[in-house]
C-alpha cells in the first residue's frame, strides 16, 4: 500500500520520500518509481517502531506537506493466536510512531501558520487476521 501511495503522489509531481527498514526494499522501490514515473524518489532505511529512527526521519523531512503512515501491522498468523505483546507492538509501530511523526510535522512552525495540521497525516493501516 505504501507503494502504490508513493507511487500515486510521485505521479501528480510530489517529491516523495520512502521509509522502510530494509534498504534493499528502498532501492528497489525508489527505482520503480523512477522507472514508472520518471521522477526520483528520495528514501530513509528507519525503523518507526524506534523513537530514535522517528526522530531522524522527522528531522529529515523538514519540508513536508503530506505525511502518509503505512508500517504494516501485527504478525500474520491466526488470530487466537495473538498475544498482548503482538498488540502493543502493532499499537507502537501504528499508531504511536504515526501520532510521533504528525507532531513533528505540526511543530515545523511558519510554514504551517494558518494551515489545518489535522490534516497533515494520512494513515494507511494494513491489518489482516488470519483463519
Amino acid at each position: 500500500m505504501g507503494l502504490a501511495c508513493a507511487q500515486a503522489l510521485a505521479a501528480e509531481g510530489v517529491q516523495v520520500t520512502l521509509v522502510s527498514r530494509s534498504e534493499h526494499k528502498l532501492q528497489e522501490a525508489a527505482k520503480q518509481i523512477e522507472a514508472s514515473i520518471g521522477a526520483a524518489a528520495k528514501w530513509i532505511a528507519a525503523d518507526l517502531s524506534q523513537a530514535a529512527d522517528r526522530k531522524t526521519v522527522a528531522a529529515a523531512c523538514s519540508d513536508i506537506d503530506i505525511l502518509v503512515t503505512n508500517a504494516g501491522g501485527h504478525p500474520s498468523m491466526p488470530f487466537a493466536q495473538l498475544e498482548t505483546s503482538h498488540w502493543q507492538a502493532a499499537l507502537e509501530q501504528n499508531f504511536l510512531a504515526a501520532v510521533e511523526l504528525i507532531q513533528a510535522v505540526c511543530a515545523l512552525g511558519p510554514m504551517f501558520v494558518g494551515r489545518s495540521c489535522w490534516a497533515k497525516g494520512l494513515g494507511v493501516v494494513g491489518l489482516s487476521v488470519g483463519s
